[in-house]
């Protein structure tokens, strides 16, 4: 079962309603467009009262969906899944399939997120970085933060992307609420933490950087998504 996938009008690509309970599904874990779906999915389930358990495995897999007394567990593909599922939960399940994702993403900042060109909107990289050290106590990492967090998921996988970037272009490290410099002793292999004491600072200076360059997107098959112009942007963050 395709799933389409569109951001401001815009088509991100397809998901593929079988990757929600694979342990090797979205591509092992990797898929942005599919994961993006998937936390859609589980929102809503949530929204109607629906608890949704998650394993992360390779893939993040939708494992359990449980309301009071009921509890449902989901194994197979997505036809055995919802072949013996409630009348109202099948109906959810078809509903989305058929009306797909349409994600609504206002401009809530300065950064310009391009898709092949066109103009999606404009996102705060400061705000979201904040938002991820605010979380980072719980230990999320990954695609998780996509199902946990309140930001939207297509803004918490670029987040992710973003926080990826910082530490292997500059060393900087989101950890246990806070920003550190994180550095390898080349007599050790375990890293060094140092907390960065001027994290405001530091933050708006990666804002400009972002500001400056933007984040183009482009479709990709193994990916869904990647930042085209990642490398000149990690050539900024190291200076």
């Amino acid at each position: 079962m395709f799933i389409s996938v569109s951001v401001n009008g815009l088509d991100l690509g397809v998901a593929f309603a079988d990757d929600f309970f694979s342990k090797f599904g979205n591509h092992d874990g990797h898929y942005i467009v599919g994961l993006v779906a998937e936390a859609h999915l589980v929102r809503r389930l949530r929204q109607i009262g629906y608890d949704v358990r998650r394993v992360l495995s390779h893939n993040v897999e939708i494992r359990e969906i449980r309301r009071g007394d009921f509890v449902y567990e989901c194994v197979g593909d997505y036809g055995e899944v919802i072949k013996d599922m409630p009348e109202e939960l099948r109906r959810v399940f078809r509903e989305f399939c058929e009306e797909g994702v349409n994600i609504r993403v206002g401009c809530d900042g300065n950064v310009p997120v391009f898709l092949e060109g066109n103009p999606l909107f404009k996102m705060s990289v400061k705000g979201v970085i904040e938002h991820f050290i605010s979380m980072s106590k719980s230990r999320l990492f990954g695609p998780l933060i996509m199902f946990y967090s309140d930001l939207e998921p297509l803004i918490a996988a670029l987040g992710d992307e973003i926080e990826s970037m910082l530490l292997f272009s500059c060393g900087i490290e989101i950890y246990d609420g806070d920003l550190y410099l994180r550095k390898f002793d080349r007599e050790s292999s375990n890293p060094t933490r140092s907390r960065i004491m001027n994290p405001e600072q530091v933050l708006d200076e990666i804002e400009k950087i972002f500001e400056r360059n933007g984040i183009y997107l482009e479709r990709e098959f193994e990916l869904g998504l990647e930042i085209s112009n990642r490398k000149t942007l990690e050539e900024g963050l190291k200076t």
